[in-house]
């Protein structure tokens, strides 16, 4: 967390290529069709093609699962989106990684 409008912009905006890695939690469990499908890179509503990125399985929840997704854009919403497109939704997303910055066991609030 900063006050420091430059460095947040340079952390956080695509132009600046930091890679992001995300932890996100889908209802169900996605196949390898989709999961490929998100790896190529996803056609959003708007037009956009998503860049190529690494998404990985990591454990199931329940009928869900948490994927590992790291990615070198970050539109706004576009984690959501591209988990609609192939017919995933989305229950909760935490960023792991900003560039090599980690949130590390940080808590709510800290």
């Amino acid at each position: 967390m900063t006050n420091n409008g430059e460095l947040a912009n340079r952390r956080t905006h695509p132009n600046f290529g930091l890679t992001k890695e995300y932890k996100v939690l889908v209802v169900r469990r996605p196949d390898r069709v989709q999961i490929a499908a998100w790896q190529r890179g996803i056609v959003l509503e708007d037009g956009h093609k998503t860049a190529t990125t690494n998404v990985r399985y990591e454990t199931a929840q329940g009928k869900g699962a948490w994927v590992r997704v790291t990615m070198g854009e970050g539109r706004k919403r576009q984690m959501r989106e591209t988990c609609q497109q192939p017919g995933l939704q989305v229950v909760r997303i935490l960023c792991v990684r900003i560039g090599r910055l980690r949130l590390g066991n940080l808590k709510p609030r800290q």
